[in-house]
């Protein structure tokens, strides 16, 4: 005998999309009701390994990665933006993220 799943136990690729739309909303995330301006995202060590991967997957995913690292990436990856510093010193980080937020918002990041 078949057994029938009620639509309230069936798994629903739609739902499972509402969710996740909500669940990136309250990151600010939700690229689909931001204007291109605001789609600059801030990652830290992303010029090698996972850093480097996060960079790449932002780019493809239509961001703009602002990449902040000590050494520079070997190619810059489609809107990437590589700001040379050393996090380990406080007075360059600030004054490294002051140059960037001048230039516009980040997401999550500033007033």
């Amino acid at each position: 005998m078949k057994e029938v799943q009620s639509a309230a136990s069936a798994p629903s690729v739609a739902r499972g999309e509402d969710r996740k739309k909500a669940a990136l909303s309250k990151t600010g995330l939700d690229t689909e009701h931001q204007p291109s301006e605001m789609r600059r995202i801030l990652v830290t060590g992303g010029s090698q390994g996972i850093g480097r991967g996060i960079v790449e997957r932002l780019a493809g995913d239509g961001y703009q990665p602002v990449n902040f690292d000590i050494v520079p990436p070997s190619t810059l990856a489609a809107r990437e933006s590589y700001v040379a510093v050393d996090l380990r010193d406080k007075r360059a980080t600030i004054e490294a993220l002051t140059r960037v937020l001048a230039e516009g918002p980040i997401l999550n990041l500033g007033p």
